[in-house]
């Protein structure tokens, strides 16, 4: 039996293997990627309808023509080195696309396989494999039914707040800051400049922290090199398949919960406590000295089961080589732990990962560290200014786009992600997938993005972070339950990785995505009770918030009320003002509803306040629907419309559809409770069809449910 395979510029696709290679080494594409340009090539010259495409690569799926295209833009990027001029895949506007370099077909023997595969299988080995146990179980689970839905404050929340408490690697502040995290997957192509690994199972790799440096000198002109360091230090070791890098957002705020001060100086008792948090192999902590135009860098490599030093390494260079100071230490860590020098493509992405302008840099080191200390608007501040002095550095311009998606802004958070996609060729292929995912989530494309995270979990199956936000995104498409679905898969791995709280804590948003307020408050106390064990206070903090949402709406106010109290004297003494803007606004909910309305006064009037100071008037969104129903309680029918009518403005203002039904539907309700049932109705079954138009099915409910009792009274 003869195979066909296909040969264009440097690259060779063989269908029947499943595998592409460029110059004789095998380029690891996603599954659905390579047979896109599978049905392209077939058909070379030919214009293939976009319908087309889509049934030949999803076929017998419901597929939205975002992932067709973001298919396409990594077929492109792929081979944007080889064919400079003009891509290989040429766009036909509104009809489909057409493959217009020359092919040639060749028949081969069946037994025939590129160097390093094996011939007894006859498949490549990333593309071809089922990707995970996770996209198995996600593939052929059924939909959860849906519970019984009530309560405005049940639906899909903003992304934003999501996004913040997520990030790890590039966006998540890893879904606002940069932050690099280590990967295992084969990336063959020079265009990505990451160094080739082998696929590795999860749990084989090392978790690895990299704390704050140590500023000896105390100059507070050179702190910004502590976080500098760290950052630097994770992208050097990042490209080792065997150390999986912590998202400097989870280790800096381990250090918060328990009071870290100097990394450099870790005691046995601190030490545990720490790994205990991050669940991490090994630490990495180090100091640094600053004297003229010299600077000199120690770094240390523990054990973080035994506490032992497993290396110590010290070195000296001018100040202004910085890089170097991190490559040479890199170097003698990598001897130490038995790895192959770094790449010459290695150091390519690290010099892409720090701006040419020093001082653009450091403005960009500082505003990150803001934004995963809940600083916001200050770290905005910085990232444009950092911006300013260096508009070509893609890093800053996606913190920017995390930063303005915290802000609620997102038109000009779409506007900085698809600037950083445009300045991303020197970043590592990891780093491109993740700036590609932010882009299509503040495009609102949560699909695509959910499919660009399904990629990264298939490159990087040790990262269980892209299953989160994977299923985040699945929650923000509207299916809460299919992000169950994948949430619940991950802990069934019953690793301790797995059992990170954050992922409780989404669990219980989902649930509370659904209404099911009794499955949102046994995750959210199951993530609290083991969040409490680690001693991990803010993540204890943001889960009691959960927890007691679900507690309310259960009608248990009084627990309610003591875990909102509890909620918000953390996040206090930690300066989370955006726990703090959680717990404010939950205290007035639910001293609204147990009847002390001065009282749930003072918390919204706090809350709006806050929020106007601290730039994130979104929020006032929810505060607003709150206060008027709080003034509708008061007896006070015009200030409640005049509440709910600026909760419309500003709804209207950011775009978000749920936030615009729901300040219709508070209208709606007020106009009703005035005695206006006719405008109200009419109103109610406007809303019903933009909620439904939507996918709301909350809002839908409601609205049917008000209706309903309009009918049956009359």
């Amino acid at each position: 039996m003869m195979n066909v395979r296909y040969q264009f510029g440097p690259f060779e696709l063989r269908p029947h293997q499943r595998v592409l290679l460029r110059a004789g080494e095998i380029v690891v594409l996603a599954p659905k990627a390579l047979a896109t340009l599978t049905t392209l090539v077939q058909r070379q010259d030919t214009v293939v309808l976009r319908d087309e495409i889509i049934d030949a690569v999803w076929p017998g799926s419901f597929v939205e023509e975002g992932s067709l295209s973001q298919n396409i833009s990594i077929l492109r990027k792929l081979m944007a080195n080889d064919f400079p001029e003009r891509s290989p895949i040429e766009t036909i506007a509104r009809v489909g696309y057409r493959f217009r370099e020359p092919v040639f077909i060749e028949t081969i023997p069946s037994e025939s396989a590129p160097a390093g595969m094996p011939k007894s299988t006859g498949h490549s080995d990333l593309a071809s494999q089922p990707v995970t146990p996770i996209e198995s179980t996600l593939e052929s689970a059924p939909l959860l039914g849906l519970m019984p839905l009530d309560g405005k404050d049940s639906r899909h929340k903003f992304f934003a707040e999501m996004q913040t408490r997520s990030r790890s690697g590039l966006a998540l502040l890893a879904v606002g800051c940069v932050l690099l995290i280590t990967g295992v997957a084969v990336f063959a192509h020079r265009s990505w400049k990451m160094q080739s690994h082998a696929k590795t199972q999860i749990g084989a790799t090392r978790r690895v922290a990299v704390l704050d440096f140590n500023n000896l000198s105390g100059n507070p002109d050179d702190a910004w090199l502590s976080n500098a360091f760290q950052e630097t230090m994770a992208t050097d070791l990042a490209s080792e398949a065997k150390l999986q890098i912590l998202p400097a957002e989870s280790v800096q705020r381990a250090e918060r919960d328990i009071g870290l001060q100097q990394a450099d100086g870790l005691g046995p008792d601190t030490l545990q406590r720490l790994c205990t948090i991050l669940d991490c192999d090994q630490v990495i902590s180090g100091s640094y000295l600053v004297i003229g135009d010299q600077m000199r860098l120690d770094t240390h490599l523990r054990d973080a089961h035994s506490g032992i030093v497993v290396g110590n390494y010290t070195i000296i260079r001018p100040r202004t080589e910085m890089l170097e100071l991190i490559e040479h230490t890199g170097a003698s860590m990598r001897q130490t732990l038995g790895f192959s020098p770094a790449s010459v493509e290695n150091r390519q992405v690290l010099e892409a990962n720090v701006s040419s302008n020093p001082e653009a840099y450091r403005l960009y080191v500082e505003g990150i560290k803001l934004a995963h200390n809940f600083d916001g608007h200050g770290a905005l501040s910085l990232l444009q200014q950092s911006v300013k002095l260096d508009p070509n550095f893609p890093l800053a311009h996606l913190g920017m786009a995390d930063a303005y998606t915290a802000q609620g802004e997102l038109k000009n958070a779409s506007t900085e992600a698809h600037i950083a996609e445009k300045l991303d060729s020197g970043l590592s292929r990891e780093q491109q997938l993740r700036i590609q995912a932010t882009a299509q989530m503040t495009d609102h494309q949560f699909d695509a993005a959910a499919d660009t995270y399904r990629t990264l979990l298939s490159f990087y199956p040790d990262k269980l972070d892209y299953a989160r936000l994977m299923a985040a995104n699945r929650d923000y498409a509207g299916n809460p339950q299919l992000a169950v679905v994948l949430l619940k898969s991950v802990l069934q791995k019953n690793t301790p990785v797995a059992h990170d709280p954050v992922f409780y804590s989404d669990l219980a948003d989902c649930y509370s995505a659904m209404g099911d307020w009794a499955s949102s408050l046994e995750w959210s106390s199951k993530g609290a009770e083991e969040a409490k064990r680690r001693g991990a206070s803010t993540l204890y903090e943001r889960l009691l918030t959960t927890e007691t949402q679900a507690l309310f709406y259960m009608h248990r106010l009084p627990e309610a009320l003591k875990g909102t109290q509890e909620a918000r004297t953390i996040a206090h003494q930690f300066g989370d003002e955006s726990g703090e803007l959680r717990a404010l606004n939950r205290l007035g909910q639910i001293e609204t509803a147990m009847g002390d309305l001065p009282a749930a006064q003072a918390a919204l009037e706090q809350a709006l306040a806050q929020e106007q100071r601290t730039g994130t008037s979104y929020r006032s969104v929810h505060t607003l629907s709150d206060f008027g129903v709080l003034l509708d309680r008061q007896h006070q029918p015009e200030r409640a419309m005049q509440a709910f009518q600026r909760e419309l403005r500003l709804a209207r203002d950011y775009g978000q559809p749920q936030y615009i039904a729901e300040a219709e539907l508070d209208i709606a309700r007020e106009k009703i409770h005035q005695g206006n049932t006719i405008a109200g109705e009419a109103d109610l079954r406007h809303i019903l069809s933009e909620a439904k138009q939507i996918g709301d099915r909350e809002i839908t409910a409601q609205a049917q449910e008000i209706i309903s009792s309009i009918t049956h009274k009359s």
